[in-house]
């Protein structure tokens, strides 16, 4: 039984776009969209918010243009970092929201005719919608964070076998046509 990881390993890309861009120009899209959803977040107030999209969406441009994959890796690994950043926050809002709901429901019902049931309906309406809603933000931010990753890790087994990202190759194709295992293209000058 393989492990989650290895399995993840496995899935391979060899572009974006419905196969309209490269691994490359996949990850400088992803990493521009991430820059551009940082200057909404700056616009509309959430300067911390703002600063951690503009700092990985920039390590992206950077990476995927630089063709680093020392650089790739890191970017791989914070795009991992915040998502789980991003789900223990979601969870904890959903916990914070809860308490809340329950308080406000208790005031609210405190002195009815039927407190059982206005209690009930409350816990219902807001509690049940509020998880549904966190599974389902929950669900979209792996998602498309899964895809930057995917892409990112795709251009830097490319780049490491000594391709650019612009080749519309699996990592597999390319070793496999260019017959490398792993090792980058060394080009011998006067060759």
């Amino acid at each position: 039984m393989t492990s989650t990881w290895e399995s993840l390993k496995t899935m391979e890309v060899a572009g974006c776009c419905c196969g309209k861009m490269g691994l490359r120009q996949g990850t400088v899209a992803v990493s521009a969209l991430v820059v551009g959803m940082g200057m909404l977040a700056y616009l509309s107030g959430e300067v911390l918010l703002a600063g951690i999209y503009l700092l990985l969406g920039g390590l992206g441009l950077y990476a995927s243009l630089a063709r680093d994959p020392t650089t790739l890796k890191v970017f791989i690994w914070a795009v991992v970092a915040l998502v789980v950043v991003k789900v223990v926050l979601l969870l904890y809002y959903v916990v914070v929201q809860h308490a809340l709901v329950s308080k406000m429901a208790e005031v609210r019902c405190a002195g009815l005719r039927h407190e059982q049931e206005c209690l009930q309906w409350m816990q219902q309406t807001f509690g049940g919608k509020l998880a549904l809603i966190f599974f389902g933000i929950s669900a979209l931010i792996v998602l498309c964070n899964g895809f930057m990753v995917l892409l990112a890790y795709n251009l830097k087994q490319v780049v490491e076998a000594g391709g650019n990202g612009d080749e519309m190759m699996t990592p597999a194709q390319y070793k496999k046509e260019h017959g490398h295992a792993g090792e980058p293209i060394v080009v011998k000058e006067g060759a």
